[in-house]
């Protein structure tokens, strides 16, 4: 049973001014704020479930933010690429070497980057979480691009894997 089942329903536009409030909050680290919003919002989706769990693992409760993700992960579609097939060589290597893992993820945003960004944030977690096997899994889904992957890798995770 998840925590929405007896949420009763609210209309779209109150969900959508409400996951708008949650993604500002969470822009501006207010990640409390954020997930009061969040939480209220009976629908779920692989949007939401992400920023609920960017606020979790900002607050440090990793094991709650790992489940969120994976749950996230399963309700984007398995056939999605990663979205930044079109990208221009400058923008790739910001995106590989530079772009953050933490950022929110708002409405509208394309399944194939949702994946990636929730696959890069549930490498963060599962570091946290010293599930090392799984970091190096994710790694390898996504081609072994992302810096900050590598870098937990080869400084956290040169341990026995689990």
């Amino acid at each position: 049973m998840t925590q929405f089942a007896n949420t009763p329903g609210i209309p779209k536009e109150d969900a959508d001014k409400l996951f708008a409030a949650g993604v500002s909050f969470l822009s501006n680290k207010a990640f409390s704020s954020a997930y009061v919003c969040f939480d209220r919002i009976p629908a779920k989706d692989f949007k939401l479930l992400y920023n609920k769990a960017l606020c979790c693992f900002m607050v440090e409760w990793y094991d709650e933010c790992h489940r969120l993700l994976c749950e996230a992960e399963r309700l984007v579609p398995m056939n999605v690429g990663h979205g930044t097939e079109r990208l221009p060589e400058a923008f790739l290597r910001y995106l590989h070497d530079e772009e953050s893992p933490f950022c929110p993820m708002p409405q509208g945003t394309p399944e194939p980057l949702a994946y990636t960004r929730i696959l890069r944030l549930k490498a963060e977690a599962a570091c946290k979480q010293h599930l090392y096997g799984e970091l190096k899994a994710i790694s390898f889904r996504l081609g072994g691009k992302y810096k900050h992957i590598e870098t937990l890798i080869n400084t956290s995770c040169n341990n026995d894997d689990q």
